[in-house]
């Protein structure tokens, strides 16, 4: 945190965004893929809040916005190690905004919910699949209103981030395609 302040002044916004993603039912997954994935999903996420908290607080409208997912609110029997690593960003964004709400700080918490999105990640899925088109296919019908694109993931965190937002705290915003409410 230092060192960005550093480079880039006062920091008022701290995205924590880091997320990995290995299929496995609670059958096939293994401690190893567990810890993985908690620490990548999860641990990330605490020890950004942790900091970005120390970092910011004294800011004026400052923000921590936290990337989860919408599997961690509507979970698949085939990503139980992500499903739940995705819940515990969701409960950690709520008890963060609470303490810094009854901290008095001017720092808000929230959390954005991508649903399946063209990224890097859902290409080694698709790549990895028998029928590239027939995954694909079934990704977007997950979603009613189609695939999330980063920028619609990218524009939820900017408002979260803006003034605008500046009474919301402690929320999980579906930027899922409607994927939470089917």
């Amino acid at each position: 945190m230092a060192e960005a302040a550093e480079k880039l002044g006062p920091l008022t916004t701290v995205v924590n965004s880091a997320g990995i993603s290995v299929p496995a039912s609670i059958e096939e997954a293994t401690l190893d893929h567990w810890r993985q994935t908690m620490q990548v999903n999860a641990d990330s996420v605490f020890l950004g809040s942790k900091y970005g908290v120390a970092a910011i607080k004294d800011q004026a409208g400052a923000s921590i916005v936290n990337i989860a997912s919408s599997v961690g609110l509507r979970p698949t029997s085939t990503l139980a190690a992500y499903a739940a690593s995705k819940a515990a960003v969701l409960s950690l964004t709520k008890t963060t905004a609470l303490h810094c709400a009854e901290q008095g700080y001017d720092l808000r918490v929230n959390a954005v919910l991508p649903g399946a999105t063209r990224t890097p990640m859902m290409e080694a899925y698709l790549e990895q699949a028998e029928d590239y088109d027939a995954m694909l296919e079934g990704f977007a019908s997950l979603h009613p209103l189609g695939l999330t694109e980063a920028s619609d993931i990218a524009n939820a965190v900017l408002y979260l981030a803006c003034d605008e937002a500046r009474k919301v705290t402690g929320i999980s915003l579906p930027v899922d395609g409607g994927y939470c409410a089917a």
